[in-house]
């Protein structure tokens, strides 16, 4: 075999189509490069046939594979549908990536090698069919220049954990506290919709830094989420920046934290009181899985 200028195996990280023509040697390259791959060769005719009759099958197969493992597709254009399904199989991973980070199109579609009027249409498509939620960044301040670009979340943070391969999540850990705001974020939205709520959910983060992760109706209620047995004066500084613009805003922290502790933050269970010292008093919610809707009862 030739030796090849063209060095695949440092670029496997990515899609992507290997051209050529007929008989040069491309299916025998791949095999002596990566001869224990999962392989779909649709020069075999019952994989041809099976695929063909079923293009979605590959969906479905692919979803319990490691995300780390290459596949390879002989004579991809034989079944033109199967780029779709591998398409679609790709939105849902980079979606479960993006799962409540700020969504930058352009960031995105240079990742994938996609256009960001395509990825903000898989975004899109997600929300219409009910797959997840775009929530909007709360613009309404006149202090400090705020961010709209969305965040997005599944509708279940289980979605995104299968998707993630997320199997043991141990408190404590990153992944923990992107699931405790996934789960927290997914029961307002419930609420909201269950109680036929006009109000939105948005999210609050400003270009200096500030930020907020719920708020509710127009600065109605400004909600912090913490993932922490112990819930600190500098866990609070959005909550904090977020009522020298809306005075009257209800602020609330949901966290691991078993106690009512001082120092930490002051609200009035009829509203704002002026008379609080913010640096003085507290009320602070403490979570546990089995009173989240109360919680959020409380809340609303």
């Amino acid at each position: 075999m030739f030796i090849r200028i063209l060095k695949l195996e440092e670029s496997v990280q990515d899609s992507l189509f290997l051209w050529g023509a007929r008989q040069t040697g491309k299916s025998t390259l791949l095999k002596t490069l990566f001869p224990n791959v999962r392989r779909y060769d649709l020069l075999n005719s019952e994989e041809f046939e099976r695929l063909f009759r079923n293009p979605e099958l590959l969906r479905e197969e692919l979803k319990n594979a490691d995300t780390n493992n290459l596949v390879i597709i002989d004579e991809v254009q034989k079944i033109p549908q199967l780029l779709n399904e591998i398409q679609w199989l790709i939105s849902m991973e980079v979606a479960a990536q993006c799962s409540g980070e700020m969504i930058v199109y352009k960031n995105i579609a240079q990742d994938c090698g996609l256009s960001a009027n395509t990825v903000k249409e898989y975004f899109n498509i997600l929300e219409q069919t009910m797959i997840g939620y775009l929530i909007s960044g709360f613009t309404s301040t006149l202090k400090r220049r705020a961010i709209a670009a969305p965040k997005f979340y599944y509708f279940d943070v289980g979605i995104a954990n299968y998707l993630l391969k997320r199997n043991n999540i141990t408190q404590g850990t990153d992944v923990f506290g992107h699931a405790f705001e996934h789960l927290i974020i997914q029961e307002l939205i419930a609420y909201l919709g269950y109680t036929f709520s006009n109000e939105r959910l948005t999210y609050w983060r400003t270009s200096g830094g500030y930020e907020v992760d719920c708020i509710i109706g127009n600065g109605r209620i400004a909600i912090e989420l913490k993932s922490c047995n112990e819930v600190k004066s500098r866990h609070i500084k959005g909550l904090k920046a977020f009522q020298e613009e809306y005075p009257q805003v209800r602020l609330i922290v949901v966290s691991m934290d078993k106690y009512t502790v001082s120092n930490k933050l002051a609200v009035n269970a009829k509203g704002y009181n002026p008379d609080f010292d913010f640096d003085k008093q507290i009320r602070l919610m403490a979570l546990s899985n089995s009173n989240i809707l109360l919680i959020i009862n409380m809340c609303v």
